[in-house]
């Protein structure tokens, strides 16, 4: 029975330390994978504003184009 106990004595504390490792290495890896999740979809946001950027940009830039053709014409 005293083997009994000083088992106990000297295991639960370990094992509790034990425990206590694993829940924060269990809630650091949850954490760290929200955390990826939220900076996905802010590199999402980001390339979709860039790529709309991107589309005015091209947008603008044959209206210019365009603009520049006509501009001789109309002088004349």
């Amino acid at each position: 029975m005293t083997a009994v106990i000083a088992a106990a004595v000297y295991w639960v504390p370990w094992l509790g330390c034990f425990g206590a490792v694993a829940f924060g290495v269990t809630a650091g890896i949850k954490l760290l994978s929200k955390q990826n999740t939220e900076l996905s979809n802010v590199v999402k946001s980001i390339a979709a504003t860039n790529d709309h950027v991107l589309y005015r940009l091209e947008n603008v830039d044959s209206r210019l184009a365009e603009m520049e053709s006509a501009a001789p014409a109309d002088s004349k």
